[in-house]
């Protein structure tokens, strides 16, 4: 089935979900009165999986098995348990897929803003995960605590930044950025998205895309890793990816949407969508999201 926004193709998914193009659409950064939002509430999760991961429940039983991992994942979690890593990113895509759902389809912009955010936080947590909470590391001797003027408080260090925007495979750049150049076309700015993030520390321009109107996303990206941050992790904890994994597993996510949406949006610009979020949220104090930690 293909469907049509704007003049522009959408791809059919699932044989029900297209992708779709952004109207102009108007975002800034967000207030975080988002927040008091009560998770538990009908309509805030479209679907039974989406509940089904943000439940406490869950939460609770994968902290203490987080603790002992096992080899297989939770029974009963509707989880493929020979999934490898692309699988893992395919299940995360597909369950952003299916929430962001609107009356025609998936809104593309704000798809690769969600992996974008989470690809970022993750390389944060992965440093305090893998390094800190176990105990190898302190915290002063992997992250730099930034503080602002305005009391916000924000993290950065030459971990976060490879694991962020290294020139390489290894990094969540390599896999946003890899995907424009395997489908030739050039690589977004990457420095003046760097450069704006470390401007913009502490002020109401943080986190705010610099992205053509009809291209900005639905949501601010501190939202939507507020959101969507538990039910995303929760689905690497059932499938025991260690920490150190989940930042490449989200960018591989960001660069299966860029690949299939080649013909609704321009990969460069995609890339630059996703690394947009990636950035800023990278540095974003773990204490404003929620469930920043399983246990």
């Amino acid at each position: 089935m293909r469907q049509f926004f704007g003049g522009r193709p959408a791809i059919a998914l699932l044989g029900a979900i297209a992708l779709l193009g952004s109207a102009a659409f108007s975002v800034q950064a967000a207030d975080r009165s988002y927040a008091t939002a009560d998770r538990h509430m009908d309509g805030f999760w479209q679907t039974e999986r989406g509940r089904f991961l943000d439940s406490d429940m869950l939460r609770e039983k994968l902290a203490a098995a987080f603790k002992n991992p096992a080899k297989d994942p939770m029974p009963g979690t509707g989880t493929d348990p020979n999934a490898g890593a692309e699988g893992v990113a395919d299940e995360i895509m597909q369950m952003l897929f299916n929430e962001q759902k609107e009356d025609r389809g998936v809104n593309i912009e704000t798809t690769l803003t969600t992996l974008g955010a989470l690809a970022g936080f993750s390389c944060q947590m992965a440093i305090r995960e893998n390094l800190v909470a176990s105990g190898r590391k302190p915290l002063k001797e992997v992250l730099k605590t930034l503080r602002a003027r305005t009391g916000d408080t924000y993290f950065s260090g030459p971990l976060l930044n490879a694991c962020l925007a290294a020139d390489s495979e290894e990094s969540v750049w390599g896999y946003v950025g890899g995907a424009a150049l395997t489908l030739n076309r050039p690589l977004p700015d990457l420095a003046e998205v760097l450069q704006r993030t470390t401007d913009t520390l502490g002020s109401e321009k943080f986190g705010e895309p610099k992205l053509p109107a009809e291209h900005l996303p639905h949501q601010p990206s501190e939202e939507l890793l507020w959101k969507y941050w538990n039910v995303s992790r929760n689905i690497l904890a059932l499938h025991n990816e260690p920490p150190a994994y989940w930042p490449f597993i989200f960018g591989m996510a960001a660069q299966q949407v860029i690949l299939l949406g080649k013909d609704i949006i321009d990969p460069t610009l995609a890339a630059r969508i996703v690394m947009e979020a990636a950035v800023p949220m990278a540095h974003i104090n773990p204490a404003l999201v929620y469930a920043a930690y399983l246990k």
